[in-house]
């Protein structure tokens, strides 16, 4: 799947309280139209490359708050980029926590996989609006973000500044570095 759409997978919640948007216990792919075919947030960013191993980046964009790491090759170099990421997701079954997980077509290139080990952590009460609770899923750690209420939503528009530092909290305590270097 590639464009026009963008690919998930959330994993199952884990044992330490940890979740990655899913509303039952279960794995699954979602798949979601782009908007208007730009890319999202953090694929626009620069992304710096801390490892390359068999012909595969990994990286990671420092100035994106969701703690993540990127697996990059070319066409030619799926299949190590295949066991790479096999090998991460062996670990966090491991570990038994939750993950997400984007892929996107690099034009002329070949695959990106996104990333997100994620972490348990407790609503965030927002007063006057609700709470927010840290079970998102794979859309809002790469780019956009899905508001649950109406009322949250109100709030973030109100107050744009606190909005920003509250998104990008949010997105940091809940996920955690899986690893820095592969």
């Amino acid at each position: 799947v590639g464009p026009p759409y963008r690919v998930y997978f959330n994993s199952n919640r884990g044992a330490d309280g940890s979740q990655s948007g899913s509303s039952v216990n279960h794995w699954h792919f979602q798949t979601f139209p782009l908007q208007g075919h730009r890319l999202p947030p953090l694929q626009r960013l620069e992304h710096e490359t801390v490892d390359e191993r068999d012909g595969v980046s990994v990286r990671r964009a420092a100035a994106w708050p969701a703690r993540h790491v990127v697996l990059e090759a070319s066409k030619g170099r799926l299949e190590a980029l295949a066991h790479q990421l096999w090998s991460r997701f062996r670990r966090l079954n491991a570990l038994n926590v939750a993950y997400n997980l984007e892929v996107v077509e690099v034009e002329d290139a070949g695959l990106r996989a996104y990333l997100f080990p994620r972490r348990p952590a407790p609503d965030l009460e927002i007063p006057g609006a609700g709470s927010w609770s840290a079970n998102f899923g794979g859309w809002e750690l790469s780019g956009d973000i899905v508001v649950p209420t109406s009322g949250i939503l109100e709030w973030l528009r109100a107050h744009g500044r606190d909005a920003v530092r509250l998104t990008d909290a949010r997105l940091r305590d809940t996920t955690f570095a899986l690893d820095e270097a592969g």
